[in-house]
This record gives C-alpha cells, sequence and structure tokens, in this order.
C-alpha cells in the first residue's frame, strides 16, 4: 500500500502524523481537526457513552460511591493529550481525585460488541475502586 506523505509527514488521507519522539523511536500522531479522524473520534465516543450508561445502569446500585464515578465520567473520542488512535474515559470522582483514565485503542473498540465494552469498563471501574480501598 503507497502512501504518500505531505511536507510534514502526515498522509493526506489518514490524518496521521509520524513524529520524532527520540532519536531512535517513532510514534503516530493524529491531528483531530482532519474530517475524517474527527467523524471515527465522535463515533467512539458516542459507544463509549452507549458502554458507560449500560455499566452505570448495571452497577449503580450496588455502591454509592460507583454511582457517583459513573454519573460524572468524562468520554473523549480520542485522546486530546495522547494525540493517538484511542478513546478515553475519565473518572475524576474520589478516590480518584488525580483521575482514573481507561484507555481504549480504537481497533479493539472495533472488535468489541456494546455489551463486551460495558463488561470492560464496569469490571475495570470496580477492579481499580477495590484496590484503592485496600490502600
Amino acid at each position: 500500500m503507497d502512501r504518500r506523505l505531505n511536507a510534514h509527514g502526515a498522509s493526506a488521507k489518514s490524518g496521521l502524523k509520524i513524529v520524532a519522539t527520540g532519536s531512535r523511536f517513532l510514534r503516530p500522531q493524529v491531528d483531530p481537526r482532519s474530517p475524517g479522524i474527527a467523524n471515527r473520534a465522535s463515533r467512539y465516543a458516542l459507544r463509549l457513552r452507549r458502554a458507560l450508561a449500560s455499566a452505570m445502569r448495571r452497577d449503580a446500585w450496588r455502591d454509592p460511591v460507583l454511582a457517583a464515578l459513573y454519573r460524572t465520567a468524562q468520554v473523549e473520542g480520542i485522546g486530546l493529550a495522547l494525540r493517538m488512535k484511542k478513546a478515553v474515559v475519565t473518572f475524576t470522582e474520589p478516590p480518584f481525585r488525580g483521575g482514573l483514565h481507561q484507555i481504549y485503542d480504537w481497533k479493539n473498540l472495533d472488535e468489541l460488541s456494546d455489551l463486551e465494552l460495558a463488561e470492560l469498563i464496569s469490571w475495570s471501574l470496580r477492579e481499580s475502586l477495590c484496590q484503592s480501598r485496600r490502600q
């Protein structure tokens, strides 16, 4: 597959840019202003919001702390801090005052159903909460 890169090292179709992060390593960097990337990011954010709502319906009655975490969760279709093809769910309520970030690669989101994604979010949040209570 031949991909032509523009002067900035970005593929015109994908919005993908390769950035040197040291002398030996390269990491892809995504331009969130690219229309294709923005459309995919909004689609993944919507999927995560649906899965988060499903996980909340299933788990929120168990614990008021879980209910508060689900209520205030924030979803990004593309992690703006990462600028990579990853979606992020952030929980900022106590005990995660600094923030608990669940990061999902776009490829994995394509392979998981909404129910599997809800189970993954739910399990991960419950385990993180149990671990924080042990400390």
